[in-house]
């Protein structure tokens, strides 16, 4: 978190005076007989999510079942927040890379779809419902009607989603001031998540211009936040107390908006209740914010370490629990609250989940006022790897291949084209050291699992990808590694009723092949990324004299099968068993800003073409019709190692750029439209004078 300048920096004394003068109070885990009763009932809930534990829930995942494949991707994000916290503690991984292998997916909860493309209904809903501040009864009619989805994935797939599901608004370093503490300054928390605009929200706001219903700078499509985090890495804070202090005025600012909301409503302010998430490297705190007369009082819920498999399946649940929370109680006691009904039970009356904030928003809220572009810098690349290792048994291959009651022939179409991935002809042979020593090159990381304990040669399909994160425009490189046991490819071939012979083998592979991938900088990064570049190393052989030789080759059709396969296991269907034979990880780098020559094979997939790229930078577009929600839609890229501060230089870089290039939208150079134009000259402008 970072502060704005202000005339004097407090001491640590003057800011924990200033805290103790405004009555905020951190008061650890508490008695349930001192919870503030109002809230005593949702409290509760999370004490009861505190002692679920890993294999009790494991055991009760029931297979081809919609109840078992929610729980089953419930396991799969708590195994990956595990694994995911042993490899930042292995690379002793800054704040940034902490927050998008841990915090990042697991927020994502808040941006999936509500509603079944298929049926309409309910996608999920938690372990642990919650409970109305009022009567502690759950939270059945607060549903809207709608029932939970019953279909199982495979009947969803094809089904487009026809109407605009943002409930959530978030914003990432959401700057916060709050008048009543001017010597405070802004404060500025690692993410904040309120509700977004709607059609139902924003027309009640018009008629209270003094109620303020965001604190949050230059997000006014944030309304009424519930949920404040701030993170440190494992290695970068003093503590608990320190990341406590640091936010304790945003959460009473957030805090205040709805007590002051309740206060005109002439009702109990203690029902009030913001959620604030705190980390340090592997270690988590979930904290209730509730207004005690004049004081804030923030109440410690549960902490844990996520390397535990318990705490990281609590944590997962307990977020599941505040979504569903501020779905079906907080956004309906905002609603109800303007519109004056009286607080009982939440009336059937209130619009559905369907009728109120999935209707397809006006103009004015379709492209609220969030952070609609970004500048990035060619040269921070994050590195990520990932490795599948195919099981032997044909149950588990058929699980990963397609979901259960899939047809025999799909099987074996999809297992013809996973053979055809390992070139038998001319297959490529590693180790288990081999891949060790590629995923530490690759990402600086190691992974201990089982399946890399093993000294037998395997089949190996390595694939490299490079593109920009739809999410922030930081370009990604990623290498995706999947192999095969001879037993592995025996099972294939069983399924696609073949006998192939392994050809003349390559088992002369040095991982050091990825580093001409792994050194791409300057205009090469870009242009790699602008271009999602899809590479596979490949075995050849000229004529039956020479040597077999691997290369790196563009092969789009296999890439696009390899991350169908990836994708499956982001289902995580309960057939599929992902811990024992999946692991990834990332890394963030700063690469030199300099374009070093190409490797022979790399020359022709990133040679220049007819565009060329000038002035240093590149301006990329999400097409909008791609165009998600939170994400930013138009992105400054720079490779000439220009200073990301010097607003002004990357103002005229904007201004030459539209004037002169266009702009790159998908893979190809597209013509600006009119709103493009409108938008970017306006950002150039900004950054000329010094702004954001």
């Amino acid at each position: 978190m970072e502060q704005s300048s202000r005339k004097k920096k407090l001491s640590k004394q003057e800011e924990r005076e200033l805290i103790d003068k405004h009555k905020i109070k951190f008061e650890g885990p508490i008695s349930p007989a001192s919870w503030p009763e109002g809230n005593s009932a949702i409290f509760t809930s999370i004490r009861k999510i505190e002692d679920i534990k890993y294999n009790s829930y494991l055991d009760q995942v029931q297979a081809n079942t919609p109840e078992g494949t929610r729980r089953a991707k419930t396991v799969d994000k708590a195994n990956r927040l595990v694994s995911a916290a042993y490899d930042c503690r292995i690379i002793e991984a800054n704040e940034f890379t902490w927050r998008s292998k841990t915090e990042f997916p697991l927020l994502a909860r808040f941006e999936e779809d509500r509603e079944c493309r298929r049926c309409q209904q309910r996608r999920w809903a938690p372990d642990a419902l919650p409970m109305t501040p009022n009567e502690g009864q759950k939270m059945q009619t607060a549903q809207g009607g709608v029932g939970i989805c019953q279909c199982i994935e495979s009947d969803i797939d094809g089904h487009e989603s026809v109407i605009n599901s943002a409930i959530f608004a978030k914003q990432v370093h959401a700057g916060i001031n709050d008048p009543s503490v001017p010597e405070i300054g802004t404060k500025y928390p690692d993410m904040i998540i309120g509700l977004q605009k709607s059609p139902i929200l924003s027309p009640a706001l018009q008629g209270h211009s003094r109620l303020v219903s965001s604190p949050v700078k230059d997000a006014e499509h944030i309304l009424f936040p519930f949920l404040i985090l701030e993170a440190k890495s494992e290695i970068q804070t003093h503590g608990f107390t320190a990341i406590e202090k640091q936010t304790a005025f945003p959460i009473k600012r957030i805090v205040d908006i709805q007590r002051s909301l309740r206060k005109r409503r002439q009702e109990p302010e203690g029902n009030s209740l913001v959620w604030f998430l705190a980390f340090s490297g592997d270690e988590w705190r979930v904290y209730a914010c509730v207004p005690r007369g004049d004081e804030t009082s923030i109440i410690d819920l549960w902490h844990g370490c996520i390397q535990r498999h318990d705490s990281a399946l609590q944590l997962c649940l307990i977020v599941d629990f505040i979504c569903d929370w501020a779905l079906n109680i907080h956004r309906n006691e905002i609603i109800r609250l303007f519109s004056g009904q009286m607080n009982t039970t939440i009336s059937n009356s209130l619009p559905t989940l369907h009728e109120r904030d999935t209707q397809k928003l006006p103009p004015e809220y379709s492209t609220p006022p969030k952070r609609q572009s970004v500048i990035r810098d060619a040269n921070e690349v994050f590195f990520s790897f990932r490795h599948l290792t195919l099981p032997d048994a044909t149950e588990e291959l058929v699980a990963i291949l397609n979901p259960p009651g899939s047809g025999g022939y799909e099987v074996m179409q999809k297992a013809i084209r996973l053979l055809n991935l390992f070139n038998l002809e001319h297959p490529l042979l590693v180790t288990a050291e081999f891949i060790s020593h590629l995923q530490k090159l690759w990402t600086g990381a190691t992974s201990d699992h089982p399946i890399l304990h093993s000294d037998q040669s395997v089949c190996a399909h390595i694939s490299f990808k490079s593109y920009f994160r739809p999410s922030d425009f930081h370009i990604v490189r990623k290498i995706s590694c999947i192999t095969a046991s001879f037993s592995a490819i025996s099972t294939l071939q069983h399924l696609t009723r073949t006998k192939l012979p392994l050809s003349s083998v390559y088992a002369g592979l040095n991982p050091d092949k990825v580093l001409p991938l792994a050194e791409l900088s300057g205009v090469h990064s870009l242009r790699a990324a602008a271009r999602n570049l899809p590479l596979t190393l490949w075995v050849t052989q000229r004529d039956f004299t020479a040597q077999p030789s691997c290369k790196w080759v563009k092969q789009v059709s296999h890439g696009e099968f390899v991350s169908s396969i990836w994708d499956k296991l982001a289902t995580c269907s309960p057939g599929v068993l992902r811990f024992p034979i999946f692991m990834d990880s990332g890394e963030l780098r700063m690469m030199p800003a300099t374009n070093s020559p190409l490797s022979s094979d790399l020359e022709d997939c990133l040679k220049e073409g007819k565009h060329q790229l000038l002035y240093g930078a590149a301006l990329i577009k999400t097409p909008d019709s791609s165009l998600q929600p939170f994400n930013p839609q138009y992105c400054l890229t720079v490779f000439d190692g220009s200073d990301l501060d010097d607003r002004p230089c990357l103002g005229f870089k904007l201004l030459h750029l539209i004037t002169t290039g266009g702009l790159f939208e998908g893979k190809r150079l597209s013509t600006a439209t009119t709103k493009d134009r409108q938008y970017i000259y306006d950002w150039a402008t900004r950054l000329r004078r010094g702004d954001s």
